[in-house]
């Protein structure tokens, strides 16, 4: 290559001695000029690419001895730990958040008369390892950490100990291996959410749903499905609790199990979806088991499922620019029966709920705030599980920063009912004010 370019370096030298003499050729020359000097500069160019190869093929080759080959060797682990973090960056999605909640909450109940609480705390940590394993496998690894959510203490209310720094276990929330591609058949197996309820959209309000704490399904197991062009089926099942048996006092093995179909249409502006799904025992999603405390009562956590109920869920969402409106209702199929746990009696009921929730997005000034209003009712839940008859509740948030987002929420609650075995606080009226600072990345 250097022979090359001194060969035509040569050829414009005596280009331009010929011409140099003829005043006629003035521009000629000034053309020549320029071309000695880009192929000075071609030549300078090759020369420095020249030496940085020389230097790579060095820091390849490792001496045999001496200080050159420490720095060799040095130079060859740095090499070799980048190229294992390039391989994790391009393989490896880190994610997560950080949501900080302050609250204040005002009872006004028959029994226990008026009582004011008040606290601040972490309401969750998560972060979740996602993984391209190869080309149709990917693994997700998620650990979390929840207090629980507002109630001034009361497990009915969906607390639990008054002790908030006593009450949440990092503990690992999701880990679970997914075969397939985008669009077509898959498979996910491991500890998962199941497709019960609409598990997609988590609406605009800090608290959960009342639908949510009634159908949320959580277990290890096993879903299969198809997807594509906007439609999704899957199946699933799972051993979930185990269950008392008439026979054998025992029933322990996969028999929970349910069905989830969706189909959402985009055009434009506009996008909606709909959804309905299936599981042939309503006491098998955890939300409820727990509220119930299910899970804790009777020996080693067993419960009689003798009159648990199958159970159904629909929903609809609409998003069209800044207005989003949603609609959900999740019904057990038949009563829930008496003696749903050793020890404990309730009248005959049918669980049900019903959440409404509607937001608008509003740009003011540098910034973008969200409203939104939600309307919510039980059915039969307010005697069996957690008092709560009715919610209604207003909500404003708003991105502060880049992937920070501050949320105030005012939740007015319709208490009614004795309370699971009859031990609970009776009717009533409940007020909460919520102040959430959530960072996801």
């Amino acid at each position: 290559m250097k022979k090359f370019v001194s060969a035509i370096f040569a050829i414009a030298i005596g280009v331009g001695c010929t011409y140099a003499a003829d005043s006629e050729n003035a521009q000629l020359q000034d053309e020549i000029r320029l071309l000695k000097e880009r192929l000075n500069q071609l030549e300078q160019r090759l020369q420095s690419q020249e030496a940085s190869t020389d230097r790579l093929s060095s820091a390849v080759v490792v001496p045999n001895d001496g200080l050159n080959a420490d720095i060799s060797d040095d130079r060859l682990a740095r090499l070799n730990t980048f190229a294992v973090l390039r391989e994790m960056n391009d393989r490896v999605n880190i994610s997560g958040n950080v949501d900080v909640l302050g609250y204040s909450s005002d009872f006004d109940t028959r029994t226990s008369g008026k009582e004011d609480t008040s606290d601040i705390i972490i309401d969750q940590v998560r972060l979740q390892l996602d993984i391209d394993v190869s080309e149709y496998v990917d693994a997700t690894i998620a650990l979390q950490y929840e207090d629980y959510q507002p109630g001034g203490g009361f497990a009915p209310f969906g607390g639990g100990s008054s002790d908030t720094d006593a009450d949440g276990d990092v503990e690992i929330d999701e880990a679970y291996i997914t075969i397939g591609d985008e669009e077509g058949v898959y498979l996910i197996a491991g500890r998962q959410y199941f497709d019960f309820g609409n598990v997609d959209e988590y609406g605009h309000f800090i608290n959960d749903s009342l639908t949510r704490q009634l159908y949320e399904t959580r277990d290890t197991g096993i879903t299969g499905g198809w997807k594509g062009e906007g439609l999704d089926f899957n199946l699933f099942a799972f051993n979930g609790q185990e269950e008392a048996s008439r026979s054998n006092g025992s029933d322990n093995k996969i028999d929970a199990w349910g069905a989830s179909i969706s189909y959402s249409v985009e055009q434009e502006d506009l996008n909606v979806e709909f959804g309905a799904s299936y599981i042939n025992n309503l006491l098998q999603a955890q939300n409820t088991a727990a509220v119930a405390g299910l899970d804790l009562v009777g020996t080693n956590g067993v419960y009689n499922d003798s009159d648990s109920p199958d159970a159904y869920g629909v929903y609809a969402t609409l998003s069209s620019g800044v207005f989003w409106i949603g609609a959900e209702y999740v019904s057990a199929l038949d009563d829930l029966g008496t003696n749903v746990a050793p020890g404990f009696t309730i009248n005959t009921v049918q669980p049900a709920a019903f959440t409404l929730e509607a937001a608008l997005t509003c740009p003011i000034s540098d910034h973008e705030y969200t409203l939104a209003g939600k309307f919510e009712q039980n059915h039969d839940l307010d005697d069996a599980f957690n008092n709560v008859e009715e919610i209604w509740g207003l909500g404003v948030s708003t991105e502060l920063y880049e992937n920070t987002k501050l949320s105030l929420n005012y939740e007015n609650w319709n208490l009614g009912g004795t309370g699971f075995g009859g031990s609970a606080l009776t009717s009533g009226h409940a007020q909460l004010y919520l102040a959430e600072l959530s960072v996801g990345f």
